[in-house]
């Protein structure tokens, strides 16, 4: 289930010399801000930045946490935040800003092992300096302080050309455990008095991009369910991110403004410590991750064409099968688009929402409208899947053919060309005839391609499923072009050999069919009556296991035939009656076809006559 966020907003001491970067989740709709190397980044102003006393200090430790959710999209942490990485991240924007300008902006998420930062750094354009820095601090067991083995501190630095990517800003070497620019590595501080933990990018990935001398885009990655930084989930922690910039006066001298209460404007920053934050700490919360799983996500055909062939103007179904790990209800997000129509992929429609699983398992249908001009289009019926660390994106991809209010489709099984409902040698006459046919007007020959629903897999036109096609010029014609590439010739037997004795219950059987749908058969028995032979001849459509057998007037088996393996063909076996007397005899036949498996059985009555 996708958490819903929850409205927080804290306030910040506002020291006069201080950048105040405390969080409140933004009162708008989120918007993502995309770097483009190849024009300024211009940053929108905020919507109803909250204002403060610098006097007053009050403690913003609140009963309801912010949630932090859990993420659909992996983001590449390359400090670029392409659009669509951060839209389902929750949006944090500064409560107060004193000089630090209007860009800055935090985005949160998770994927049930990684915590996801981004951070759109901003300060006043009247600095010149690049360096840049967010700082997180972790109050893992959420008692107000840090303390113990488990709290810490991460710094994300934004570095310029003296920092290199995992690097600590060199205006932290008075810090225990911080050293000089040249060795500095970013380091988790747990407890705060530590010399730290120097991390690798497995645990911590950091990368920033300076869009100017007073902007950056910081995007980061912590591993907090494998790595060194352990955080709980679906449970309550201390959480506290703030932002600091520095910049080259005249004299060269480092100035740092900060969000923590704390700083020094004309040399190295040297604060805070971990009692001045107490009152500025937030309680977040990681969403809970798999509490479902998707067995199976799939479009399904239009039950009135038996293909999926829709209407444009009415709807299409989807089809979710779930098993819950959690007590139900539970929401499943799911998404579909339309691209085309063929021979074009653009997209055309997008369709989101999300549908209750209200039992432990079972089979949630959802609906999708169907907007879009007449024509072949893929839809993309994708559905969010939880695994062990995020959502897994299930997606199928089908071909649908969109028709015009009051069309009727042609629904196609590849091989069953005289559309009986049995591919078998009624087809392989059927094509024939109409090929022959069809040299008395070659246009039958030629009509609409058809798309296969998985199409472009290789093979998928010849797949034995329902296909939606457009009619043809013949009644039989779009059936006939069983390969679906607008010609019929001989090459649709390939189709025909494929799918040899499937069956269907799409196809309506149709009075002018001149080929019956069995093609196994027992004749009577010639001469009849007879003294003393006869003969008995039966057709075996494929290779097949064969038992034919002479039973007498009160059930006793009096001759055994046939029992054996035959081939494919017309077969005749002797029934000899000299030993035998006048009267009423039966001959059952039973054949299984060996490929098929399809299974017949017949009798006959026989007389002998002396």
């Amino acid at each position: 289930m996708r958490p819903q966020l929850t409205l927080r907003s804290f306030l910040a001491i506002a020291l006069p010399v201080c950048i105040f970067a405390t969080v409140a989740i933004a009162q708008n709709d989120p918007t993502i801000d995309t770097y483009n190397p190849n024009q300024p980044y211009i940053q929108p102003p905020l919507a109803n930045p909250l204002t403060q006393d610098s006097d007053e200090k009050p403690s913003l430790r609140k009963t309801t946490a912010v949630t932090i959710p859990q993420a659909f999209v992996r983001p590449v942490i390359d400090g670029v935040m392409s659009s669509g990485e951060w839209t389902d991240a929750i949006e944090l924007t500064p409560a107060l800003a004193v000089t630090q300008g209007s860009g800055t902006k935090l985005y949160l998420k998770n994927d049930a092992c990684y915590l996801y930062i981004a951070g759109m750094l901003s300060v006043n354009s009247a600095y010149s300096g690049n360096s840049n820095m967010m700082n997180i601090w972790f109050d893992v067991d959420n008692d107000g302080t840090w303390d113990g083995s488990d709290d810490g501190n991460l710094a994300l630095p934004a570095p310029g050309i003296q920092y290199q990517p995992n690097q600590a800003a060199w205006g932290y070497n008075t810090l225990t455990g911080w050293t000089t620019s040249s060795t500095a590595r970013l380091r988790y501080h747990r407890p705060w008095s530590t010399p730290g933990v120097v991390l690798p990018e497995a645990d911590v990935k950091v990368r920033i991009t300076n869009i100017s001398s007073s902007q950056c885009i910081i995007e980061a990655q912590i591993d907090y369910a494998n790595g060194s930084v352990k955080l709980p989930t679906s449970s309550e922690f201390g959480l506290w991110i703030n932002t600091y910039s520095g910049y080259y006066t005249g004299g060269g001298t480092v100035q740092i403004q900060t969000t923590w209460p704390s700083s020094n404007t004309s040399t190295w920053f040297n604060g805070p410590t971990p009692s001045e934050l107490e009152d500025t700490e937030i309680t977040a919360v990681l969403s809970a991750s798999n509490s479902y799983d998707v067995d199976d996500s799939y479009l399904a055909n239009n039950p009135n064409f038996g293909s999926k062939a829709y209407e444009t103007g009415s709807t299409a179904e989807g089809k979710i099968e779930y098993t819950l790990n959690v007590a139900p209800p539970e929401d499943i997000d799911y998404r579909a688009r339309f691209y085309g129509p063929y021979p074009s992929n653009n997209l055309a429609q997008t369709h989101s929402g999300s549908v209750t699983a209200n039992n432990s398992s079972g089979t949630a249908t959802v609906t999708i409208p169907v907007n879009v001009p007449v024509g072949f289009y893929v839809i993309e019926f994708e559905v969010d899947d939880p695994e062990d660390c995020g959502i897994e994106p299930r997606i199928e991809n089908n071909n649908a053919l969109i028709i015009g209010p009051g069309q009727i489709p042609c629904t196609v099984f590849p091989g069953d060309v005289n559309n009986d409902g049995i591919v078998n040698y009624g087809d392989k006459m059927a094509l024939n005839n109409y090929i022959h046919d069809a040299n008395l007007n070659p246009t039958w020959l030629q009509g609409y391609y058809r798309l296969p629903p998985r199409y472009p897999t290789p093979l998928a036109a010849l797949e034995y499923v329902g296909q939606a096609a457009i009619p043809w010029q013949t009644a039989l014609g779009c059936h006939m072009d069983s390969d679906g590439n607008s010609v019929v010739n001989s090459f649709d037997n390939i189709a025909i050999r494929m799918n040899w004795f499937k069956t269907n219950s799409n196809a309506s059987p149709k009075g002018h069919d001149e080929f019956d749908v069995t093609t196994f058969s027992l004749d009577q028995n010639y001469p009849n009556p007879f003294n003393p032979s006869t003969q008995i001849r039966y057709n075996a459509p494929e290779k097949c296991d064969v038992s034919l057998r002479v039973m007498d007037a009160v059930g006793r088996e009096v001759a055994k035939l046939v029992h054996g393996t035959v081939a494919a063909g017309v077969h005749v076996a002797t029934f000899d009656a000299s030993d035998l007397s006048s009267g009423t005899y039966v001959a059952t036949i039973q054949m299984t076809g060996v490929e098929s498996g399809l299974h017949f059985t017949k009798s006959i009555k026989m007389l002998v006559s002396k």
